[in-house]
């Protein structure tokens, strides 16, 4: 066999075994994150999002179901009261996001930044599983933070 072939036959095997590793590791990249780079298809769910002045009126009300899509080491340093940690390179692509739930709460994702294109897959994903009162935090926990409204740490709470 020429060099050449032996060549492209170890790096495809590579590839292969390390995607495959890749798949069943505890901080592996999931395949439907990889897929995010693929060019997307027209978005048939119409998602919403609302301010972060709503969502801190709405918790003050005993208000909706606050989603986390950060890692759990940033969520546990400091999240929105009563928030549920879901991270988004864990769980997307999952078929039961929320196990318990009223599919008619209104339901608030929320990553870091502002524009979060991970926010809006996990909510139009739970949008899909037929929680229709999905929203986005549309300035992102950083805009939680610049408004001084309350945090809380450590573990997820049990909803």
């Amino acid at each position: 066999m020429s060099t050449l072939f032996r060549i492209a036959v170890l790096g495809c095997v590579s590839l292969i075994i390390g995607v495959g590793v890749n798949q069943f590791i505890h901080q592996g990249i999931r395949i439907p994150i990889l897929l995010l780079a693929l060019p997307r298809t027209e978005n048939t769910v119409d998602l919403k999002s609302i301010s972060v002045h709503e969502a801190y009126g709405l918790l003050l009300n005993n208000g909706p179901c606050f989603i986390d899509i950060r890692p759990k080491i940033e969520f546990e340093i400091d999240h929105i009261p009563g928030a549920l940690s879901i991270p988004f390179n864990q769980h997307y692509g999952q078929a039961n996001l929320l196990e318990t739930g009223k599919k008619d709460e209104i339901v608030v994702v929320y990553g870091f930044e502002p524009s979060n294109q991970e926010a809006e897959l996990l909510a139009e994903q739970l949008t899909e599983q037929g929680f229709n009162q999905t929203r986005i935090l549309q300035d992102g926990f950083a805009g939680w933070i610049e408004n001084g409204y309350p945090l809380e740490t450590g573990k997820d709470t049990e909803r």
